[in-house]
């Protein structure tokens, strides 16, 4: 391995968790090691040791492995865990496994449980990678189909008119009259051409930037900044920005493309709310196990999703016409997102408001 390799062990019997150590020292293996022998200082460790690997017998006093298995699940984490405990049956074994344990070794005989331990690693750390490649993969194709459509339905139309009107000014006997009017057709078609290519530009950046240095980045500091940037358009449309981030106010992350997905939503709640309504914008955070999540809410137009919920994060998809946009500002927000590993969610009624729900993962550092 190529760290130390941190090992959670759930274990009641003093003489049997100090046997495990003796066996890994011996083994060669670069560890660190807490027992636990209790359901809290297992929920405990979880959280603030962060194993790599969980080993556990299976009855406890007051716990056991199934349960500490359903915890494992309920955290977040995917951790390899490995049941030793005394001689079991086979079938307890095959029920254990199907629970989630990646392997079981005996007591009497831990010799195997070295091995054991770098079988699992090897095989999570194979399935991560995997995992990752797939989705990358899926991704891509997404990525493929949205620029397929883009050109399709965005620059054909443009090319097209570009074409027609070139053909037309090659016509004999047009007035100068004409020729101005062909030409400045030409000249928007060539400007909405540049404006797709651009966005297209913007997308593939956020691809190109995922590398950069991550930092800590309060939420709280990101709302202030924004209220600050935008003062002129909150105080003419009578903004009230509430924000709660006391739960969690920090995350590291890339710094530009939060504050991106911030201004995004802020910014999309401004301008899809209710004219004679007092507008509220509520910003919030949650933990839950390794997951954080940040919650947008306002009380705008809204709209039907049973109707446009598939085209909600769509580029150049908008729901209200006569209001002024592109219908990039969804689509640049979920890019990001997702660029950061997230993923993101939405609710809205129509005269009731919207609802964005972000969720990151935890990183282990």
């Amino acid at each position: 391995m190529a760290h130390s390799i941190n090992i959670l062990h759930l274990e009641d019997v003093q003489t049997d968790a100090e046997l495990v150590e003796r066996t890994l020292q011996k083994s060669g293996l670069e560890f660190e090691k807490i027992w636990v022998s209790t359901r809290a200082g297992f929920l405990q460790a979880l959280q603030g040791f962060k194993p790599d690997v969980i080993l556990s017998d299976h009855s406890l006093p007051s716990f056991n492995s199934f349960e500490a298995l359903q915890l494992l699940k309920e955290t977040g984490p995917d951790i390899p865990f490995i049941l030793v405990t005394s001689n079991v049956s086979e079938e307890f074994a095959v029920s254990v496994m199907k629970e989630g344990a990646f392997d079981y070794v005996l007591k009497d005989r831990l010799q195997r449980l070295p091995s054991a331990i770098l079988n699992a690693l090897s095989k999570f750390q194979s399935d991560a990678e995997k995992q990752v490649y797939l989705a990358d993969l899926i991704q891509r194709n997404k990525d493929l189909e949205q620029f397929a459509y883009v050109v399709s339905h965005h620059l054909r139309a443009p090319v097209a008119n570009i074409i027609g009107a070139s053909r037309a000014l090659n016509k004999a006997g047009l007035n100068s009259e004409d020729k101005e009017k062909l030409n400045a057709g030409i000249n928007i078609s060539v400007m909405k051409i540049d404006e797709v290519i651009k966005d297209l530009n913007r997308i593939l950046q956020v691809k190109n930037d995922i590398n950069k240095t991550k930092e800590v980045v309060r939420f709280s500091e990101l709302v202030s900044d924004i209220k600050i940037a935008i003062r002129d358009l909150i105080d003419k449309n009578d903004i009230e920005i509430k924000h709660d981030f006391s739960v969690v106010n920090e995350f590291l992350t890339l710094k530009p493309y939060l504050y991106s997905i911030f201004f995004n939503l802020i910014s999309n709640s401004i301008k899809y709310r209710r004219p004679q309504v007092h507008s509220i914008i509520e910003i919030s955070s949650r933990l839950s196990g390794n997951t954080i999540t940040l919650i947008f809410r306002d009380n705008g137009m809204g709209f039907d999703l049973n109707k446009r919920g598939d085209q909600v994060f769509g580029l150049y998809k908008r729901f209200h016409p006569n209001i002024e946009g592109k219908g990039v500002g969804l689509f640049m927000v979920k890019t990001h997102v997702e660029s950061l590993g997230g993923k993101i969610s939405v609710a809205s009624e129509v005269d009731k408001g919207t609802e964005f729900r972000i969720e990151f993962k935890l990183q282990h550092e």
